[in-house]
């Protein structure tokens, strides 16, 4: 080297260092080098492991593409479910950290297939564990080991490492990606658990749908030949300055009503949507006849005989395919009248009903429907309303929703409880308009997906289409 050279180029990585920095950089590439498997000569590992894991994030795409997954965890919930042979039947199973070699007791429980494992690779909290061979792996079928962490973050990056020190990639393996990873820690504000990543990470996949069985937030302990562990062990899993289970279980509630891929296991299911059951069943408890009151004895007893379909719309005069007579609540003009249909339109002044049939072949509207009867308006205007909500009932529903966060509700969406409460065989709604033209909040939005995963209103599935190019 020549004495006025003020570069020297590593050996290691090919890279081009200043010669004050050089000891330096010669120091930190040695640290990062690892055994190449086919050539055994030693290399910079960030070149091979970004190769290799890119190379295996490509085909564990292709690996889960249009499959129908299962997810099962080590809680205790899944004992006694003799769901084995289900989750057998599944494309693939996933299951997590130190879940092999699987309980040959439980098959019936948690069945006897594993595809791909999800191990944080902690070396640390249990001395001697996650140190798998590929030979062990090779033994139980994995095809894929995922970390739920990514490599660049200090915190993991030595055990992921030593991993593949180990197992020179002969098995297929990937971590979570930063950005995701991080995406997912910020908007819970907590670490996640190993479950919430692959759950958040399988479904950012094109996968059929995704079934969760086994994971509960430490709920319950695990199965006793997967870990025993105390109550009070059970109980900081739960919540510690790591691991926040809170966050987690309303994260997955979330995905489980946004994205129709997600099936949970019964245990789950109450878990995550115990406030919306027992919301639900508060409102169906109420009196129906607290619902309206009426101006109109003729409509009073026409909604008393309760032998129409019934239903609530901005846009749609569609109605079931029986042969029941259908009366529709709606604000808009222009929605057609069909035979054996009748029309409530939404004002406070009958005067304006008697305008709107004016000069008609025939009655459109029957009468008058207003949320609610105010005695402060214009007596003139307000002296007769047809049917109206009755307040005491409005004020029970409001507070029955805010055990749900649900705080001044959508007006529409009151329509919806009403009319759920007042006729629970014969109402219906077009679940297409609701979603996409009543302008729920996210709170209202999250129960009314509840309510329709669980059919507890009655759905008319139609396309709107047709009905909003009638009525603009």
């Amino acid at each position: 080297m020549n004495n006025y050279e003020t570069i020297k180029k590593c050996k290691y990585c090919n890279k081009n260092i200043d010669l004050y920095l050089y000891k330096s950089h010669k120091k930190k590439c040695m640290s990062q080098m690892i055994v190449n498997p086919t050539e055994h000569l030693l290399i910079n590992h960030k070149q091979v492991i970004t190769h290799f894991l890119e190379k295996y994030n490509q085909l564990y795409l292709n690996y889960l593409n249009n499959k129908t997954i299962a997810l099962i965890g080590p809680a205790e919930s899944i004992t006694n479910t003799n769901k084995g042979h289900i989750i057998d039947q599944f494309d693939v199973v996933v299951r997590l950290n130190k879940s092999l070699p699987l309980p040959s007791n439980l098959a019936n429980d948690i069945g006897t297939k594993t595809n791909i494992l999800y191990n944080s690779l902690n070396t640390c909290d249990f001395p001697g564990e996650n140190k798998f061979s590929n030979s062990f792996l090779k033994e139980f079928n994995i095809h894929f080991l995922c970390c739920p962490y990514p490599l660049e973050i200090q915190l993991f990056q030595k055990d992921i490492l030593h991993y593949i020190q180990r197992s020179k990639f002969e098995l297929p393996f990937r971590c979570m990606s930063l950005k995701n990873y991080k995406q997912l820690e910020n908007s819970l504000q907590t670490r996640p658990f190993t479950g919430v990543c692959a759950i958040v990470e399988l479904l950012s996949y094109p996968i059929k749908y995704l079934y969760i069985s086994g994971l509960d937030f430490y709920y319950t302990k695990y199965y006793n030949s997967y870990r025993r562990i105390s109550k009070q062990q059970q109980k900081n899993n739960q919540n510690n300055y790591i691991h926040k289970s809170k966050p987690q279980i309303n994260l997955l509630k979330h995905l489980s009503l946004f994205d129709d891929r997600i099936i949970l296991d019964s245990f789950l299911d109450k878990l995550l949507y115990k406030k919306y059951y027992e919301t639900t069943e508060r409102l169906l408890k109420i009196n129906s006849n607290r619902v309206f009151l009426f101006d109109n004895p003729q409509i009073q007893h026409f909604f008393e005989m309760n032998i129409c379909n019934i239903t609530y719309s901005l846009y749609s005069n569609h109605t079931p395919n029986n042969e029941n007579p259908s009366l529709i609540i709606t604000n808009n003009k222009l929605i057609p009248k069909k035979n054996n249909t009748y029309l409530l339109f939404v004002c406070n002044d009958i005067l304006h009903i008697n305008n709107l049939n004016k000069n008609l072949e025939e009655k459109k509207y029957i009468g008058n429907f207003f949320y609610k009867k105010n005695n402060n308006i214009n007596i003139k205007n307000n002296a007769y309303i047809s049917i109206y909500l009755n307040s005491y009932f409005i004020q029970s529903v409001k507070n029955i929703l805010k055990a749900i966060h649900i705080q001044n509700i959508n007006i529409h969406f009151l329509m919806l409880l009403s009319l759920m409460i007042y006729s629970k065989d014969n109402h219906y709604f077009n679940t297409k308009e609701i979603e996409e033209n009543w302008g729920l909040n996210i709170e209202e939005k999250k129960y009314f997906l509840f309510l329709k995963k669980k059919n507890i209103f009655n759905q008319l599935s139609v396309q709107l289409n047709q009905d909003q190019s009638q009525s603009k």
